[in-house]
C-alpha cells in the first residue's frame, strides 16, 4: 500500500469529503504556467546548441506545439512528503489547509471508472535537463535522417508538414509525439523537492459532456470529478496554522462513512510564518 499526499485548502478538503470525489483538471490550465512546457523549451535549447538549422527548429517547434495542444491531459497530483513546508504555503492556503493522504492503488481503481479511464496513467515526475536527454536520442536521430534526405523546402510550412502523409512527414510527426507524451512527466529541477506523482488521463475531446469549469484568476479550467471510495483514505495531515483540532476532522469524516471514524489525523510538526 502506497500513502501519496494531496495538499489542498480546507474548502477544498470539505467538498471533497462531501461530494465523495476529486477534481481530475486540464494541466495546461494548472496554476504553474510553466506545466508542460519544460520539454518544449528545453528541446529549444538543446537544438539551438547543437546548431540545429533554424528552419528546422522552427518546424519541430510547431509539430510539438500542436501535439500538446491536441492532446489534453487530465489529472490529480500528488507527493510523497505528507509534511512540507514548502507544499503548506504553496497549496494549502499557507498551512491552514490539509493533506489528504491517498491509497494510490485504490485511487487509481477508482479513476479507471471515469469516462477517459482507458488513457489512465502513474507517473512518478522526474526533475532536470538530465532527463529530457535520456529521451531525445530518437527525435534527433530521425532529423538527421530526414535533412539528409530531403531539400529545404520540406521544412519551408510546418503546418502542411504536420498535416502531411508521406513516409517522412509521418516518421517525423510520431516521433515527436512519442516525445511529448512526456510533456507533464518531467519538470524543471527546481520542482525537485515537491517530489510529484500525476495520475492523468489523456483526451482530444475539445468539449464533452461530462466536462465542468471553475475560474482560477484568470483562466477558465476544464475538470471533472472522479469518485472516490471511503477506503482511499489513509490519513490526514492538518497544517500547522489550522485552527482545528483532529476531532473536528474525524466528525467530518465520520459524515461520509461510519468507518472512517478511525482514519489516522496528525498534526504538522512544520512551522509557518506569514
Amino acid at each position: 500500500m502506497s500513502t501519496l499526499f494531496h495538499y489542498t485548502t480546507l474548502p477544498t478538503f470539505l467538498a471533497i469529503i462531501q461530494n465523495r470525489s476529486v477534481r481530475f483538471c486540464e494541466l495546461s490550465k494548472s496554476n504553474d504556467k510553466a506545466e508542460g512546457r519544460f520539454i518544449s523549451e528545453s528541446l529549444q535549447s538543446l537544438m539551438t546548441h547543437m546548431k540545429i538549422p533554424d528552419y528546422i527548429q522552427a518546424s519541430v517547434s510547431h509539430i510539438l506545439e500542436r501535439l500538446i495542444n491536441i492532446y489534453s491531459y487530465y489529472g490529480f497530483c500528488m507527493t510523497s512528503e505528507g509534511d512540507d513546508l514548502g507544499q503548506w504555503r504553496a497549496y494549502a492556503d499557507n498551512g491552514r489547509g490539509v493533506a489528504i493522504g491517498f491509497d494510490l492503488d485504490k485511487l487509481v481503481e477508482c479513476a479507471k471508472e471515469s469516462p477517459l479511464s482507458i488513457s489512465t496513467k502513474v507517473s512518478q515526475v522526474r526533475y532536470g535537463m538530465e532527463e529530457i536527454l535520456s529521451l531525445v536520442d530518437d527525435l534527433l536521430e530521425t532529423l538527421r535522417r530526414i535533412d539528409v534526405a530531403q531539400n529545404r523546402d520540406f521544412w519551408s510550412d510546418p503546418e502542411a508538414l504536420f498535416r502531411s502523409d508521406t513516409q517522412d512527414a509521418k516518421a517525423l510527426t510520431f516521433t515527436i509525439q512519442t516525445f511529448s507524451q512526456n510533456c507533464y512527466d518531467i519538470k524543471n529541477q527546481s520542482f525537485l523537492m515537491e517530489k510529484e506523482t500525476w495520475i492523468t488521463q489523456e483526451t482530444t475531446f475539445t468539449a464533452s459532456s461530462f466536462l465542468k469549469f471553475f475560474s482560477r484568476q484568470n483562466r477558465i479550467v476544464p475538470y471533472y470529478d472522479v469518485k472516490i471510495n471511503p477506503d482511499c483514505l489513509n490519513c490526514i495531515v492538518a497544517g500547522p496554522e489550522l485552527d482545528i483540532s483532529p476531532h473536528d476532522i474525524s466528525r467530518v469524516l465520520s459524515s461520509w462513512d461510519a468507518s472512517l471514524i478511525s482514519t489516522k489525523v496528525y498534526r504538522s510538526v512544520s512551522s509557518v510564518r506569514i
